[in-house]
C-alpha cells in the first residue's frame, strides 16, 4: 500500500493587503512628532527654571495704627527692571493691618522691585495709585522680616 500524502490547497499571497498604518508616513509622523515635542519643550523649560517666589507678609500702619482690612497690591517695577508681564502680588488686609501676598495663587512675589498700592476705605485715594502712593519695596531672596508700611 503506498501512502500518500494529502494536497494541500494552493496557497495564495496576499499582495492586496493593506500595508501597516504607519509604512511610507514615518517622515512625518518623525516631522510631527518633533513639532509637538517643540511646542512642549518651552513649557517645561519655563517650568523647570521659574524664578522662586519669595513668601511676603507684614502690616500696613495708617496715623501709627493697623489699618483694619482693604487690599495690597505688588506690580513689577519697569523703571527698576522688573518685567512688565510679571505676576502681580495681591493680598486682603485683615483687621490688625497684617497682609499675606500670593501672586497667581502661590504664596509669595518673584524677588525684584514692586510699586505697592493699598485700597480702603479709610484711606485716601492716594495710596491707590502707584505714582502717587509713595510706596516701594524691594523684595529679595534673603528677605526674612516682615514688611511694615507706614502711611500718613
Amino acid at each position: 500500500m503506498r501512502c500518500t500524502m494529502p494536497q494541500l490547497p494552493d496557497t495564495q499571497k496576499y499582495e492586496d493587503a493593506s500595508p501597516p498604518w504607519w509604512q511610507g508616513k514615518w517622515p512625518w509622523l518623525l516631522v510631527g512628532l518633533t513639532f509637538v515635542g517643540g511646542l512642549m519643550l518651552p513649557r517645561w523649560h519655563s517650568s523647570s527654571t521659574t524664578t522662586e517666589l519669595i513668601p511676603v507678609h507684614g502690616v500696613v500702619y495708617f496715623q501709627d495704627r493697623p489699618l483694619s482690612g482693604g487690599t495690597i497690591v505688588f506690580a513689577p517695577d519697569t523703571r527698576r527692571g522688573q518685567n512688565e508681564n510679571g505676576p502681580i502680588g495681591t493680598s486682603v488686609i485683615d483687621d490688625q493691618g497684617y497682609f499675606r501676598i500670593k501672586s497667581d495663587g502661590n504664596e509669595g512675589v518673584v524677588p525684584g522691585y514692586y510699586f505697592v498700592t493699598i485700597a480702603a476705605s479709610s484711606l485716601p485715594p492716594r495710596f491707590q495709585d502707584p505714582a502717587e502712593s509713595g510706596q516701594t519695596a524691594e523684595i529679595r531672596a534673603d528677605l526674612r522680616a516682615p514688611l511694615e508700611f507706614h502711611l500718613k
